[in-house]
């Protein structure tokens, strides 16, 4: 029996979220983020661990350097963080949709149907 293979598109929603997402901050992030709500190959728990995850403990980590640095952190470089937490959220995010890709694959073939 032959293995099992990801569907293409399904690859392609990870490059997206992946490349694009770091490359493109924001507008490539929002693009790979619609694909990721689109697609079926995850359940709505791994989307959102995907999406929400990584923005959420990188927002987290801005605050606690502009809690550190009090009244030294400027609003200028503050609004810096949102690209850089954008590209980070992606690549991260992707990384952890290709893991469960392969999670899957796994799994349907060691209970294959």
């Amino acid at each position: 029996m032959r293995p099992q293979r990801p569907p293409v598109r399904d690859i392609a929603v990870v490059f997206i979220l992946g490349i694009v997402g770091t490359l493109i901050p924001v507008i490539g992030w929002l693009v790979g983020v619609v694909l990721v709500l689109r697609a079926s190959a995850w359940s709505g728990r791994e989307k959102a661990m995907a999406i929400v995850g990584p923005v959420v403990v990188l927002l987290a980590v801005v605050a606690v350097v502009a809690i550190a640095f009090g009244a030294n952190v400027r609003p200028l470089p503050m609004l810096a963080a949102v690209p850089l937490t954008t590209s980070l959220s992606s690549a991260i995010g992707a990384i952890y949709l290709a893991q469960r890709l392969v999670a899957h694959k796994r799994a349907a073939e060691a209970h294959p149907s």
